[in-house]
């Protein structure tokens, strides 16, 4: 089977990006004659094979001055350069299924056209609430959930009163307009299978218009190096957060939380993002003394710091899918403390695999954090739930699963089903 992967980027953005790169490396080494698409920002996770002549150019909006603006406008909603290189690369390879995953604001739904026209089934997978969110949090104002959920049913004029994005009426219209977009050219219609990693997201796009007929749920994979790993239920003592430095992921919260604890309880941070000096001025006004900032790691250094911590901490207060730090953390047989929304609480059964906490509320995640450090028999009862929890997500099962959708699919364009 041919198989043409798709997405924004090619290289380590985010954790988006990652799954993409990982399901390639899956389905390479499964034997499937894999392609990639996608934008030419470097550096790439590997360039063996890649077409990149093929690849569109990256642009990073933020950035634009003056002309470039202007000229850039109407890119970001409906990307012609992107449709026309993958309809010539289409052409090359003639693979049996396109699947892509983030496709917005880059490479944008018009290279759903391409695919139609090439008579291509298309398989689209939705990684966050970008799909039903002009903004992509769920945040209204950027700063508080976005609880009756304003603009999933189309009607994003609601960003842009709020001021959703950037708290800028012109930057929340153009996010609006760049959702807007793929409804007005009928785009998504043009899609065969929506894949889901929660319920939670399968229901946001349901609410958005999608057919549910057209909707699979299949849960995110760990790495199986993760789980051949012997899991440790000792402990060095501190808490652990993994992840981007942004305010949506609520490490505010988390800092307010261990400045209510005593001193000999840690957290380690780990990642970095556009938020990270915020949250270091912020631990310094909080006279946060057992937070250490560690900054990005990877490979073994990442390893060690999930065999040797308590729990992870996921403190968000925004939609969350999926968040693979959670499964991560569960393969090396450690709970997690994290907020009941989005996907979350589909992942952390309370009191089992982890402890679930009303988001935003610093009084339960520190009440969360000193349970499972004084009480060490219920921890390690959790340590052992988590790791066997974490087998159900092996690569294995998302291949048998991710099979089935690609021979459906098929059989659909055959008129089989």
């Amino acid at each position: 089977m041919k198989v043409l992967l798709g997405c924004n980027y090619f290289s380590p953005v985010g954790g988006a990006e990652i799954l993409f790169y990982w399901q390639y490396l899956l389905l390479k080494e499964k034997g499937l004659d894999v392609n990639v698409f996608a934008t030419n920002r470097k550096p790439y996770f590997n360039e063996e094979d890649l077409l990149t002549e093929y690849f569109p150019q990256s642009i990073d909006y933020s950035t634009l001055k003056g002309f470039d603006k202007i000229k850039y406008a109407l890119r970001r909603f409906y990307n012609i350069e992107a449709e026309k290189k993958l309809g010539a690369l289409l052409k090359k390879v003639k693979p049996d299924i396109v699947h892509f995953g983030n496709i917005r604001s880059n490479l944008t739904p018009s290279v759903l056209n391409a695919c139609y026209k090439n008579n291509i089934p298309v398989i689209v997978t939705l990684f966050d609430s970008s799909c039903v969110c002009p903004n992509g949090v769920l945040k209204l104002n950027g700063k508080k959930y976005c609880k009756d959920e304003l603009c999933v049913s189309g009607n994003y004029i609601h960003c842009v009163l709020n001021k959703c994005r950037g708290n800028s009426y012109l930057n929340s219209l153009n996010a609006a307009c760049e959702l807007g977009c793929k409804n007005i050219h009928n785009l998504y219609d043009k899609v065969s299978i929506f894949i889901c990693s929660s319920n939670a997201l399968a229901e946001l796009a349901i609410k958005s218009g999608i057919p549910k007929a057209k909707i699979a749920i299949i849960p995110t994979s760990v790495p199986d190096k993760y789980l051949k790993l012997q899991p440790n239920y000792e402990n060095k003592k501190y808490y652990l957060y993994v992840g981007r430095l942004s305010t949506e992921k609520g490490i505010h919260y988390l800092l307010e939380a261990f400045s209510k604890l005593p001193q000999d309880i840690k957290l380690r941070v780990i990642g970095t993002g556009p938020d990270e000096n915020y949250f270091k001025l912020l631990a310094k006004d909080l006279n946060v003394n057992n937070v250490e900032f560690l900054g990005f790691k990877s490979g073994d250094e990442l390893e060690e710091e999930y065999r040797n911590c308590i729990a992870t901490i996921l403190p968000c207060d925004w939609f969350e899918n999926f968040p693979t730090t959670i499964i991560e953390s569960f393969a090396f047989g450690k709970p997690v403390i994290g907020s009941n929304i989005g996907g979350i609480p589909e992942l952390i059964t309370n009191n089992e695999t982890g402890i679930l906490v009303e988001a935003g509320n610093v009084n339960e995640i520190a009440n969360a954090v000193k349970k499972l450090y004084y009480d060490e028999p219920f921890c390690r009862e959790l340590s052992v739930n988590c790791r066997k929890k974490s087998e159900n997500y092996s690569n294995e099962n998302l291949y048998n699963e991710l099979m089935k959708i690609y021979i459906k699919v098929l059989k659909i364009k055959d008129g089989q089903e």
